[in-house]
């Protein structure tokens, strides 16, 4: 092409040719001919001097429009011809709604100016848009982008909303201690945990005070405000009080036996005796019992705190407000039998309204209704646990051999089954149950708001009556009588709203249980998660056990 241009261009010198003008019209280059003879013939060189002189050089024209240039100046007649599109490239602001995200569109240019960046930035400082929230190297970006995309370039800073007051127990909560051996040797194993009692104005729980929100801002400098923490009271009653000289400290009101719940504590008065036998009798306490020997076999003990136990249980029954703790074992001289679990009556059952924990057990019924902790073994007992069931807590052997275990949330052990491939029963999840219940509180939000929002219009009508005197003393008692429903009913609506989220929670949890092997299962352990069941047919390192898409799968 080159050589062909070379060619016109001699041929050219030996014609008459007219003059030619470069301009822009219309967003488009143009060429203007006119029948002027030139002393200079017009070529290659003559055309980027013309373009050169019209401040135009910046359009870099191709051989096919140089030929077609050359050609037409060679007609000798007035003349006005379209090049190609002309305009510089511009930008336009993209912000969204909240004002805390800008990008930028950048349209190329067509043959014209290019976007300078201290142009762009100068342009974004006249809008307002906060030096310090864009980000100069993606602005740079940006600019040489040629896709008109629209890219982001400055982001504001959001609001951080305060945190609620918290509250932290100042007693030691997990009570198991080092084990130490005697001058000859011996390790004491009763003395595994601590029974926890506490004196008289002593701090119990700290309330960590609620905090304010840190300011944000839009990426053009204006506050945006976030939500102050809010500020949570102690959970009171007679057994503690706030301190007179601190308002954010518990303190005991009395000596005795401490649990914590979420926004207080409890100081239960506490039982203690040696051991638990036909001498001492059954114990029926409002507080906690601490047992610092035995339970001898035939003993019932109810509580409604915690029951501590220092050593062993046999063939007793033990009934918590709150935790069981037996620091040694806990066994019975009846053997579960799962086929007969309807008519099996336990010669040793436990009962807690929080966790229990045992160091190992044999042959026994434990409910819980948070988790259950066993150190070193289970054998052939039926345990239930609404949380979880941990087997090789404390870094225990961890062994479940036979019986039944049942967990809402997932269980755990280093080892399932045995060598002799003893029948043993896992059951995991409550997705049924949870289902359930969430339907049912989703019914019950559903009925009420509709209720609400008919007394509201009732309410309403009401009002636009007019005046008190224009609707009547018998129709404004009505009114009180609807405003107050409506009150009660919407403080059921925030309450059935607070439980959905927690049922929401609990459904994703129930969803996902799993079983968790550490080293080894056995063969013959029947495995039913979420009403999947399995056989396991071979043994199996560790692994996760899930349930998928209504079958149980080995992770």
């Amino acid at each position: 092409m080159n050589e062909e241009i070379k060619q016109q261009n001699t041929l050219s010198s030996k014609n008459s040719y007219s003059g030619v003008r470069f301009f822009i019209s219309e967003q488009m280059l143009k060429a203007d001919f006119t029948a002027d003879i030139l002393d200079t013939p017009l070529n290659q060189e003559t055309i980027q001097e013309e373009l050169r002189k019209a401040e135009l050089s910046q359009h870099q024209l191709s051989d096919d429009v140089l030929l077609n240039l050359i050609s037409n100046s060679e007609s000798n007649y007035d003349e006005e011809i379209s090049i190609e599109k002309h305009s510089d490239a511009s930008f336009e602001l993209v912000v969204d709604k909240n004002q805390m995200n800008l990008a930028i569109k950048v349209e190329s240019a067509q043959g014209g100016k290019e976007l300078i960046f201290d142009e762009v930035f100068d342009a974004l400082l006249e809008a307002n848009v906060k030096p310090d929230f864009i980000d100069k190297e993606q602005l740079m970006l940006s600019l040489a982008n040629h896709e008109n995309e629209v890219l982001p370039i400055a982001t504001g800073v959001e609001p951080i909303n305060g945190e609620d007051s918290r509250f932290e127990v100042l007693f030691k909560v997990d009570t198991k201690k080092d084990l130490m051996g005697s001058h000859d040797g011996n390790i004491n194993h009763y003395e595994t945990h601590d029974y926890i009692s506490i004196e008289l104005n002593s701090p119990v729980m700290k309330r960590i005070p609620h905090t304010k929100a840190t300011v944000g801002s839009t990426v053009f400098g204006e506050d945006i405000d976030g939500d102050d923490g809010k500020q949570i009271d102690f959970t009171l009653d007679d057994t503690v009080a706030i301190d007179s000289s601190n308002s954010d400290l518990l303190v005991t009101a009395k000596k005795g036996h401490p649990f914590a719940s979420d926004k207080g504590v409890h100081i239960d008065d506490t039982l203690t005796i040696k051991n638990a036998s036909l001498r001492s009798g059954n114990i029926y306490f409002d507080g906690s019992v601490e047992i610092t020997g035995e339970v001898m076999p035939n003993v019932v003990i109810e509580a409604t705190g915690d029951i501590h136990v220092q050593g062993m249980v046999e063939n007793a029954r033990l009934i918590a407000g709150n935790d069981i703790t037996v620091c040694a074992g806990i066994l019975s001289t009846k053997l579960y039998d799962h086929n007969s679990n309807k008519d099996f009556t336990p010669e040793c059952s436990l009962v807690a309204q929080g966790t229990i924990t045992v160091k190992y057990c044999n042959s026994i019924c434990a409910t819980a209704k948070k988790d259950i902790l066993i150190e070193t073994y289970t054998m052939h007992s039926h345990l239930k646990a609404g949380g979880e069931i941990i087997i090789g807590n404390n870094n225990g052997k961890g062994v479940l051999i036979g019986g039944e275990a049942i967990a809402n949330m997932g269980m755990a052990a280093n080892i399932f089954g045995s060598e002799a491939y003893v029948i043993t029963h896992l059951i995991c999840g409550k997705l049924k149950d949870v289902k359930q219940k969430n339907k049912k509180i989703i019914n019950a939000l559903k009925r009420n708001k509709s209720e609400m929002s008919l007394l509201k219009t009732v309410l309403n009508r009401i009002k636009s009556k007019g005046s008190p005197a224009k609707v009547g003393s018998v129709i404004l008692q009505k009114a009180k009588k609807i405003h107050d429903e409506i009150k009660l009913l919407k403080n059921k609506v925030l309450s059935l709203e607070a439980e959905l989220i927690l049922a929401k929670k609990e459904l994703y949890l129930s969803k996902n249980v799993k079983i968790n092997i550490n080293k080894k299962l056995y063969p013959n352990v029947h495995i039913t998660i979420n009403e999947a069941n399995a056989v396991s047919k071979r043994e199996h390192d560790a692994a996760v056990i899930s349930c998928e898409n209504y079958e149980i799968q080995f992770n």
